[in-house]
């Protein structure tokens, strides 16, 4: 989905590819396929059921880099740079957690300890003290390594900043401009929004942030996340990754 850019012909998409492609959604069991260009449709196809909530797994992801970015354009975290300590004063006392930046958490490259998947965190109580008290295995900064106990505290300092869980500020300042208004997202048992995955959301609402992430932050016309932010969102990782292709913050 591509944003139209003013005075430049828009490449016309090839019907015998989308056949293909919606034949492949259908193979796979998708609920829908939607494919948009300039941020109209160009065709949409609901395979099984009704337009639903479906559960988005670690696309979660893209709306807690989100989070970070609303609460940065606010001016309630005032750079990526800004070491985790400033709203956890016990990570000072430990010389490798002492270094760790909210970029660290959102490029994944925090160095926390983790394993494939969250079984592990799951059971927790507060999803974030476990990513704090949890060890550092690599130099912040140094290396990445997908990272969903990580992934907890970026939630977690967005509720430091705001005063109450991070999807409070997504609804507010992402959901209600879109016309979001079907949606689910969990919490830990202390409160804290699940950064990892667990929001529920309706394909064709997808769509709308697909559309904005598009158009640099912006929808219908209105910037909605900042391009300040969108640009910095998008930018490959500065440290070599063991996937095939860059990976903005939050996985974006």
């Amino acid at each position: 989905m591509a944003a139209a850019s003013e005075g430049l012909a828009q490449p016309v998409i090839n019907p015998v590819a989308l056949d293909k492609l919606f034949a492949e959604g259908a193979a796979q069991h998708s609920s829908s396929l939607s494919v948009f260009q300039n941020g109209q449709p160009v065709r949409e196809k609901f395979f099984s059921a009704r337009d639903h909530r479906i559960y988005l797994y670690s696309v979660t992801k893209t709306f807690t880099a989100l989070g970070i970015g609303l609460a940065y354009d606010r001016g309630l975290i005032r750079s990526m740079d800004e070491p985790l300590s400033t709203w956890f004063p016990e990570l000072a006392k430990d010389p490798s957690k002492s270094r760790l930046k909210v970029r660290h958490i959102l490029q994944h490259t925090s160095g926390i300890l983790t394993t494939q998947g969250s079984h592990d965190i799951y059971p927790q109580k507060d999803f974030a003290k476990f990513a704090l008290e949890s060890a550092i295995v690599s130099a912040p900064g140094e290396e990445f390594k997908y990272n969903n106990r990580a992934i907890n505290l970026a939630s977690a300092v967005v509720r430091k900043v705001t005063g109450q869980p991070m999807d409070a500020l997504i609804a507010r300042n992402l959901f209600e401009p879109l016309g979001i208004k079907d949606y689910k997202f969990r919490h830990d048992r202390a409160g804290n929004t699940w950064a990892m995955d667990g929001l529920e959301l309706k394909a064709s609402d997808l769509v709308k942030i697909g559309c904005l992430l598009a158009d640099g932050g912006k929808w219908n016309g209105r910037q909605i996340v900042s391009e300040r932010w969108m640009k910095m969102a998008t930018q490959a990782s500065l440290v070599s990754l063991d996937v095939t292709a860059p990976t903005g913050w939050g996985c974006l």
